[in-house]
């Protein structure tokens, strides 16, 4: 039984590695990082519009990583960032004209890739992948809150 579930979760990781592994040569086939990459996914994701923190969040980055991201882009001349007027310490990142156009390049056909990879399943297939996607991550956290 031990061996069987090992097995289980060894295949496991390997399609999260794998699936992580595709945005990561999309990233690369664009010239960029891959935490360019999740930052512009991000904006684009969001509409156009999004915070370090929005970003740090959802993809687990530190913010560090998603600060140095930011800097490369900016330098770039992808993205813009001014202060939020709700929250001065909070800044809203931007897509420029190039940034747009670098999005709608590199970015949009795999919102699109990934909405026909989705809808190619089953309803009743979607909703189990995403049901037991997320007792697994809630069980996991359980678990992990007992080591710490």
């Amino acid at each position: 039984m031990g061996d069987h579930i090992h097995d289980q979760l060894v295949q496991y990781y390997n399609i999260y590695r794998e699936t992580d592994a595709i945005y990561s040569q999309l990233a690369e086939r664009s010239s960029i990082s891959d935490s360019m990459f999740w930052v512009l996914y991000s904006i684009r994701m969001s509409g156009g519009q999004c915070t370090q923190r929005d970003i740090s969040r959802i993809w687990a980055m530190s913010k560090q990583t998603v600060h140095s991201a930011l800097k490369k882009l900016m330098e770039g001349g992808y993205i813009t960032m001014e202060v939020s007027p709700l929250d001065r310490r909070s800044k809203h990142i931007n897509l420029t004209e190039r940034g747009k156009e670098f999005v709608a390049k590199n970015i949009d056909d795999i919102f699109t890739a990934e909405r026909e990879a989705f809808c190619a399943m089953e309803e009743q297939e979607r909703q189990a992948l995403l049901d037991s996607s997320a007792k697994y991550q809630r069980l996991l956290m359980e678990q992990m809150k007992r080591l710490f």
